[in-house]
């Protein structure tokens, strides 16, 4: 078990939420991939070290997807851009980078 783990304040990329993502070791990942899905909290808190409350929230942005998308639309054409921070349309080629 590590006896410290790192945390940072980032946003998720797919619901644009800020929340404190702990940094989880590949290794973890690959053995939580093997966990059924209900245990991958307590196990991610005793590899780890983290709280369960950080537990639960990287997995719900990280593993699990279960975060609401957050969704953007082109000003030009209305077209679904492909993610909400996108910058160019795939739709009608408008670019305002």
């Amino acid at each position: 078990m590590r006896t410290e783990s790192k945390t940072e304040q980032t946003v998720c990329l797919r619901c644009s939420e800020t929340y404190v993502r702990a940094a989880v070791r590949l290794l973890t990942v690959m053995r939580l991939g093997k966990t059924p899905a209900s245990e991958r909290a307590a196990k991610l808190v005793e590899l780890e070290g983290i709280s369960r409350e950080d537990a639960e929230v990287w997995l719900k942005h990280n593993m699990h997807g279960s975060c609401a998308k957050r969704e953007a639309y082109c000003s030009s054409c209305g077209g679904q851009l492909t993610t909400w921070q996108a910058k160019w349309c795939q739709h009608c080629k408008l670019d305002w980078h």
